[in-house]
């Protein structure tokens, strides 16, 4: 849910912006700090593969809109 409010709000909606605040969003909510694992669940739910094309670049080419839909889609599942 941070992550999806935190796209939802992000200005400017850029490759860099996006990379910093994900990154930070998993390294908080980490044992060890890292963000690999947290980043690795979020390319699944927004591009539905383990292995896609990078992350950040899939956001910005979904587009706020389609990228929070598909983020509203898997937080439904936990609700």
């Amino acid at each position: 849910r941070e992550a999806r409010d935190m796209l939802a709000t992000l200005e400017p909606f850029s490759l860099e912006e996006i990379s910093a605040g994900l990154t930070a969003v998993g390294e908080k909510h980490t044992t060890n700090g890292k963000a690999g694992p947290f980043l690795g669940q979020m390319r699944l739910a927004v591009t539905g593969q383990q292995v896609s094309p990078p992350l950040f670049e899939s956001v910005v080419a979904l587009g706020r809109v389609r990228g929070g839909e598909r983020l509203d889609q898997i937080l439904a599942l936990f609700a």
